[in-house]
């Protein structure tokens, strides 16, 4: 390649009309959502047998209707990390929440 075919090459690929470069579309993850992978888990976890399983679901934990579900979703959240504490550390856990 000679020094004149790559200088053209370059000035044709640099220039755009003088517009911006284009940026290619940035396209969401197709993967699970945070609320699906951490139900997931509690069930991995088997806490979904315990008799007092609050029945936490990604619609449990969904932002969609915020007032309406804040409330259930704040309590099934904090049930779920005091179980995973619990198992973690049953003395501490006891011992902290007294």
């Amino acid at each position: 390649m000679s020094r004149q075919q790559s200088v053209s090459s370059s000035k044709s690929g640099a220039s755009n009309g003088g517009k911006p470069p284009v940026k290619p579309h940035v396209s969401r993850p197709s993967g699970p959502t945070n609320a699906t992978l951490f139900t997931t888990n509690l069930r991995l976890l088997q806490l979904d047998a315990l008799p007092d399983w609050p029945n936490i679901t990604p619609q449990t934990l969904s932002t969609t209707d915020v007032q309406q579900n804040a409330k259930h979703r704040i309590r099934c959240v904090e049930w779920a990390l005091y179980r995973m504490f619990e198992r973690w550390d049953s003395a501490e856990t006891r011992e902290e929440t007294q």
